[in-house]
């Protein structure tokens, strides 16, 4: 059973930007900026440069956003904005509590068809690591949301790219248990010595594209980034953080290990 959030939670449109390409836009309250990146993508020249200055003149260097920088507090506890727009009709000034900001994504994808509405996937669900017709390591990255659309197709959440040419490796998951830097195994791993295989047998803690991390099972608290408790792979090569390097070999332990 395929299971996990699908995306997150931010609703974006899709919008084409006065000399910009196309990116996703959503409105944010100003309470929600705490940085100057965030800042940058705010959409409006006209509105960037206001909350620009108000920011220059609250902050200094790389310091938090304080909403001090936007909103005055009323003595009921209410939020009053600071930072106004010209109203170009001759009326009162208007008041700004949001900002439309752009943001950028490789993987969005259309909730709906016909409607201009995107999500950004969330967790992935699985990465698949192949050969393909060269014998050449690749891999493919399934999030949750493809996963579940495979299942209600009716297809395998598993697939290669080419089933008739790829060659299946392995599928990474979260919390998969792997022995890596081993050699000879034998095919019964009962007949290894447990001693041994504890020191060898390693789990996915993270896991996106070309970036697995793997710790030592029964050190999944440590906080150390250094080997043997945590390896890191990068590539599919045969330096320290190739794959190639650690001989991985998949497998699952019951409750009594």
């Amino acid at each position: 059973m395929v299971r996990g959030m699908l995306h997150k939670e931010t609703l974006f449109g899709k919008r084409t930007a006065t000399r910009m390409n196309s990116g996703l836009h959503v409105r944010k309250s100003l309470l929600s900026f705490k940085t100057l990146n965030q800042v940058d993508k705010i959409v409006d020249l006209i509105v960037r440069g206001i909350v620009k200055a108000a920011v220059d003149k609250t902050v200094s260097g790389s310091s938090q956003i304080p909403f001090s920088a936007f909103f005055k507090t009323a003595s009921d506890g209410s939020l009053i904005p600071k930072l106004d727009l010209t109203n170009t009709k001759g009326g009162d000034p208007v008041p700004v509590k949001k900002a439309r900001i752009r943001e950028v994504y490789t993987a969005d994808v259309n909730i709906k068809k016909g409607l201009n509405q995107f999500v950004t996937p969330a967790n992935n669900q699985h990465v698949l690591v192949y050969k393909d017709q060269d014998e050449a390591f690749c891999e493919q990255v399934i999030t949750f949301w493809q996963a579940i659309k495979r299942k209600k197709a009716g297809e395998a959440v598993v697939q290669l790219p080419d089933s008739e040419k790829d060659t299946f490796v392995t599928t990474l998951r979260i919390n998969d248990m792997f022995l890596m830097g081993t050699e000879n195994l034998e095919d019964d791993l009962n007949l290894e010595l447990h001693s041994y295989l504890k020191n060898h047998l390693y789990r996915i803690q993270k896991l996106s594209s070309k970036f697995y991390e793997f710790r030592l099972a029964y050190k999944q608290v440590s906080p150390s980034s250094d080997a043997p408790e945590y390896i890191r792979v990068n590539n599919f090569g045969e330096r320290e953080t190739g794959w190639n390097t650690y001989n991985h070999v998949k497998v699952e332990v019951d409750v009594v290990g």
